[in-house]
């Protein structure tokens, strides 16, 4: 399988993204279960990326978009000498994740976010995930060399 991975502009790839992030929201996404409808911010996006903030990645497949990973980098607000690098959306259609002819759409995301981070000077890459998606994403992780460091909990409000 022949895949591309480079960075693009999050928000020249709105339109592309769209049926993506339906597939991601259905698919782990606790607020569609709660009712909450996806609403992406989209100026908010775009203000990150403006500043510089956001690291978007595609991975294409014969020019099709079919899964992307979205970071933010930003100064640690308890180590503030501490850049990171920290995973807002990361997706692999159905249909290319796993290993095919030896690749993984995942770990080849992952591999190029780690080398932006690094370009980036950060010091830490924080990869959060959807409990749904757990098992997984912890193998994926583990390959890549990372390690469990926090756990995030959710309160739902009625």
């Amino acid at each position: 399988m022949n895949f591309q991975i480079q960075k693009e502009s999050f928000v020249d790839n709105i339109y592309q993204l769209e049926p993506l992030f339906d597939d991601h929201y259905i698919e782990v996404s606790r607020h569609y279960h709660h009712a909450i409808p996806l609403d992406p911010d989209y100026d908010r996006y775009a203000e990150f990326e403006k500043q510089g903030a956001l690291e978007f990645l595609t991975l294409r497949h014969e020019g099709a978009l079919v899964g992307y990973f979205n970071g933010v980098v930003t100064r640690s607000l308890h180590y503030k000498q501490c850049l990171q690098l920290t995973t807002d959306l990361l997706f692999v259609s159905i249909p290319f994740r796993g290993t095919r002819n030896g690749l993984n759409g995942g770990n080849l995301l992952i591999e190029k976010a780690k080398e932006i981070g690094k370009v980036r000077g950060c010091k830490v890459f924080d990869c959060n995930f959807k409990f749904a998606r757990a098992i997984h994403m912890q193998k994926l992780l583990e390959r890549q060399g990372f390690e469990p460091f926090e756990a995030h909990w959710t309160y739902w409000y009625d």
